[in-house]
């Protein structure tokens, strides 16, 4: 191949609207693992290893039907006050997988009941 027809083709605007989608969605997943070790380095829960943890997740809105199930589905869904979910066991992969959530506000340790 080319040069000539490689430049063609990396000019072709399909490519490049691909190109900076790529780009996009690179930097959208760079910001959200980013955000989410911030909120559990501001929990005390970054350096957590293993077992099962108690937590409170304050959402940027009221959870919605969705975010219930989400919830159940990483430990037991306690309470709900306002826009924060009361969890407890939940597991450390997944409370750092639920940190990375663009419409997670924080999450706190929570001493469970």
């Amino acid at each position: 191949m080319s040069w000539e027809r490689l430049r063609r083709f990396l000019c072709h605007r399909a490519v490049a609207v691909t190109a900076v989608l790529l780009l996009a969605w690179g930097a959208f997943s760079l910001w959200e693992s980013w955000t989410g070790a911030q909120k559990l380095t501001t929990a005390n829960l970054a350096s957590a290893k293993g077992g099962r943890l108690h937590i409170a997740v304050t959402l940027k809105f009221a959870p919605e039907a969705f975010h219930m199930m989400l919830f159940q589905s990483m430990g037991r869904l306690i309470e709900v006050k306002g826009e924060t979910a009361y969890l407890m066991d939940v597991r450390v992969e997944d409370a750092r997988s639920l940190a990375r959530e663009y419409w997670v506000r924080n999450i706190k340790s929570w001493p469970g009941r």
